[in-house]
């Protein structure tokens, strides 16, 4: 966890010089029939070897695919993921958060378990530079069948490197060891995990993970884990037609009833309320 930035600068260099053949863009819906990762930030995912075995919402349907050097997966944000470790392969993974970005290496058998923790991660100590901010922005409005778009993609993973090895190795661990966590929530939130499950994804202790929430969100872990989840929760209310049980179910709720009330103090009104209050507003 917080490896220097010359661990991953090798493989998010080879991935910069590559030809890019296809940008694949995920979605939000439709909702997987599965359980599966989704994040609140744009996720960049890249095969440099071998085969990478996933599924994503794109153009209104399910894909699985298995994506190959020179093909791109950019997930928007509260897009979903399903990762399938059963090809041999490696990887680099972006996530663009409004501080930092999360820049991962992983290497994997396609035989052995889904790995806990990616062989490398590093969290840069300053957000995207400008250039590459607007770059990203460009690719996300892009048309999808724009010819422009790989080599929109291309710049965007030239800019990454370049912010990489401008960036400092030296980061304080109790900042990093939050980032990580907050990212496995953010991630995982939807999912049936005990808080054990989050701590051990995030390389530590779980009382070290209620110290961490603790002191970085000023709340118990149990808040902050609905707090995750009710945010995702108000932008499928505001950008789906997803029913009300629906979006609970696709936010890691197990009852609607609870997903109501836990709606309800923090915004005084049900889901059903606030989306019609949306729609009267847009009007």
């Amino acid at each position: 966890m917080g490896r220097a930035p010359c661990e991953l600068a090798g493989p998010l260099k080879k991935g910069a010089e590559m030809a890019i053949r296809r940008v694949f863009f995920g979605t939000t819906s439709p909702l997987p029939p599965y359980q599966a990762q989704n994040t609140s930030n744009v996720r960049l995912l890249m095969p440099l070897s071998g085969k990478k075995h996933i599924a994503f919402a794109s153009e209104n349907r399910i894909q699985e695919v298995f994506l190959t050097p020179g093909e791109v997966l950019l997930v928007r944000p509260f897009g979903w993921t399903k990762e399938v470790w059963d090809s041999e392969h490696s990887m680099i993974s972006v996530s663009f958060k409004a501080e930092t970005m999360r820049i991962v290496y992983i290497c994997h058998d396609g035989i052995t378990a889904p790995p806990l923790q990616p062989d490398a991660v590093y969290y840069t100590d300053h957000p995207q530079s400008r250039w590459g901010a607007q770059t990203l922005s460009a690719l996300l409005f892009a048309p999808p069948e724009n010819q422009g778009v790989c080599f929109l993609m291309r710049a965007l993973l030239f800019s990454i490197l370049t912010d990489l090895e401008s960036g400092s190795a030296i980061r304080p661990r109790d900042e990093i060891e939050w980032e990580r966590l907050a990212d496995v929530v953010d991630l995982n939130c939807n999912l049936n995990l005990a808080r054990e499950d989050f701590a051990a994804a995030a390389g530590i202790h779980s009382a070290r993970l209620l110290r961490l929430v603790k002191k970085h969100a000023g709340m118990t872990f149990r808040d902050y884990l609905i707090q995750i989840r009710i945010q995702k929760a108000v932008h499928l209310l505001s950008e789906t037609d997803l029913s009300v049980s629906a979006v609970s179910e696709a936010c890691g709720f197990s009852y609607l009833n609870y997903f109501c009330r836990c709606f309800r103090r923090n915004f005084h009104c049900s889901p059903g309320e606030y989306r019609e209050q949306l729609r009267r507003a847009k009007k």
